[in-house]
């Protein structure tokens, strides 16, 4: 694997997760707050988890990227890249889910 695509990779875990811990961060700063509406306390969970698995996601396959390129075996390297550009992915999309599991609770609290 190429070291610019490595580079690609890493800067984006970096980011998807910088995102999400802001985000993570941003929630508990100002949990108090949050109005008493019994929907904001059912999305404001939801998202904290959508957030987290976030996280995990892009932190797992940026192991696998790492540990499949320290393999220099160029079958395997090319099976685990369609395995972490799916896991890439479900860590867009669950941060995506996040805000959007946000955006209704900020919605509810008005």
């Amino acid at each position: 694997m190429e070291i610019e695509k490595l580079k690609l990779l890493h800067d984006h875990t970096k980011h998807v997760t910088t995102l999400s811990t802001g985000a993570i961060l941003i929630l508990v700063a100002f949990y108090e707050k949050i109005p008493d509406s019994p929907m904001v306390h059912k999305f404001i969970p939801i998202s904290l988890i959508f957030f987290v698995a976030c996280i995990l996601s892009a932190t797992f396959a940026q192991i696998i990227v790492i540990v499949s390129h320290s393999n220099e075996d160029k079958e395997y390297e090319k099976n685990t890249l369609a395995f972490t550009d799916k896991v890439f992915l479900a860590s867009w999309l669950t941060f995506a889910a996040g805000m959007v599991s946000l955006c209704i609770a900020g919605l509810f609290g008005l």
